[in-house]
């Protein structure tokens, strides 16, 4: 992981994606994550990029975007610390997310994701639990 000043591993670690992974499973995650900061208003993804992370808010907020017809944009969700933001069926990001506050971001690459949940069932469950809440 690439540490961040801010970085509160225990936070990360007793998050509710991690529940009942050993610790040798969370550390290889961490590993392999990138951990920044966003400043208030600033846009994480657009509709239509390619997932290619997962994103864990670890400090602030964000909220997702839907563009409208007429050019506007509806927030469809609020997120806040300790929520996920990414689809393990979709190739692509279906709504826009932007930081509503200045945050602390986890990025997890998705193929690691996506290897983790083929090869660990705990960690599959925690996280279709997560991302369906």
């Amino acid at each position: 992981m690439k540490k961040h000043p801010k970085t509160n591993l225990e936070f990360i670690r007793n998050l509710p994606i991690f529940n009942n992974l050993c610790a040798e499973n969370i550390d290889d995650i961490l590993a392999l994550s990138t951990i920044f900061n966003v400043r208030k208003n600033k846009l994480l993804f657009f509709k239509d990029d390619e997932i290619k992370n997962f994103y864990i808010i670890l400090e602030g907020s964000a909220i997702l975007l839907e563009n409208t017809a007429d050019g506007n944009q509806n927030v469809v969700q609020f997120l806040k610390k300790g929520e996920v933001i990414g689809d393990i069926f979709a190739k692509n990001f279906v709504f826009n997310a932007l930081s509503s506050e200045d945050s602390l971001i986890m990025l997890i690459p998705a193929k690691l994701i996506r290897e983790l949940i083929k090869n660990n069932p705990i960690f599959c469950l925690n996280l279709l639990k997560e991302i369906s809440d």
